[in-house]
């Protein structure tokens, strides 16, 4: 008799199909905190929107009800940016939506889609992003003046806190 497949199983294929097509660069599960179990999904910068939307679209079918958490950091040379979701229910899955950005070292932002445009709760996250690491956010919702950065208030600025790579002291003693 043929092993029956996990729920897990079933949901991380379907997973896969749902973003079949895209440039996936890896797939892989991992034990998450806890019971939690978590596919991650490297995307391609140039696929990050297309897997934006699919996921949009599929949410409610993979069960991803929950906007959780938007992050980045630095990692093997670049800027890793995060998104997670995470399922409510008994099964306690979450999908972790990466991309890898390349730094340029001159203080230049970089580009993303904004996910708050799909997911308002991203709104925080994406300004957070944008200040320490100068990840710039395409097509966010303007939100009011609350949540708006003025790139221009701040003369002394010489590049993102959070980048060691072409760092700001460098930069500054450029100028």
């Amino acid at each position: 008799m043929a092993n029956p497949k996990s729920s897990h199983e079933v949901w991380s294929a379907r997973v896969r199909e749902v973003f079949k097509g895209l440039a996936i660069q890896d797939v892989s599960q991992f034990e998450a905190t806890g019971s939690n179990r978590a596919i991650q999904i490297f995307v391609s910068r140039e696929s990050f929107s297309e897997a934006l939307s699919q996921l949009r679209r599929s949410s409610n079918e993979l069960g991803l009800s929950f906007f959780e958490d938007l992050f980045a950091m630095e990692f093997q040379g670049g800027l890793l940016v995060t998104a997670k979701w995470t399922d409510t229910s008994q099964f306690g899955r979450s999908l972790w939506l990466r991309v890898v950005l390349p730094v340029t070292g001159t203080g230049e932002l970089t580009e993303l889609p904004s996910l708050a445009q799909f997911w308002p709760a991203a709104i925080g996250s994406e300004l957070e992003i944008e200040v320490l690491f100068g990840i710039q956010f395409l097509n966010r919702p303007d939100f009011g003046s609350d949540f708006s950065l003025d790139h221009d208030h701040d003369h002394d600025h010489f590049g993102f806190p959070m980048r060691r790579l072409g760092s700001s002291t460098e930069k500054a003693e450029q100028q």
